[in-house]
C-alpha cells in the first residue's frame, strides 16, 4: 500500500530561487531513496512556499528518509533559507496515508 505525505518549505523573503536550486540538486537523491515512489514539488510564488507531495511505500520508509536527511546535516544548509528552518519544514509534514475511495 502506498503512503502519501506532504512537506512545506516556507522561504524567507527573497530566498525562493536559492531554495529552488538546492531542491533541484537534492531531490534526485530523494527520488532514488528506498521506498520513494513519486515526488512532485509545487511553488506558491506569492507566499514563496514550496510544497512537496510524495508517495512512499510506507510511513516507515519516509521516517527513515527524514532521519537520513537530518543526520546528513540538511538543517545547516536550509536553515538560512527557511522560516523556522529545517524544524519548521518537519513541523509542516502532513501524514496523509493512503488515498481514500470517497
Amino acid at each position: 500500500m502506498s503512503y502519501v505525505v506532504s512537506i512545506d518549505f516556507q522561504c524567507k523573503p527573497g530566498k525562493s530561487e536559492e531554495l529552488r536550486a538546492l531542491l533541484a540538486a537534492a531531490l534526485p537523491d530523494t527520488r532514488a531513496y528506498a521506498g520513494c515512489q513519486t515526488l512532485d514539488v509545487y511553488l506558491d510564488e506569492e507566499k514563496e512556499c514550496f510544497t512537496a507531495i510524495e508517495t512512499w511505500d510506507s510511513a516507515e520508509h519516509y521516517r527513515d528518509y527524514l532521519q537520513w536527511r537530518t543526520e546528513g546535516g540538511i538543517a545547516k544548509v536550509v536553515d538560512p533559507l527557511l522560516v523556522n528552518g529545517w524544524q519548521g519544514a518537519l513541523d509542516s509534514v502532513k501524514w496523509l496515508g493512503a488515498k481514500l475511495d470517497v
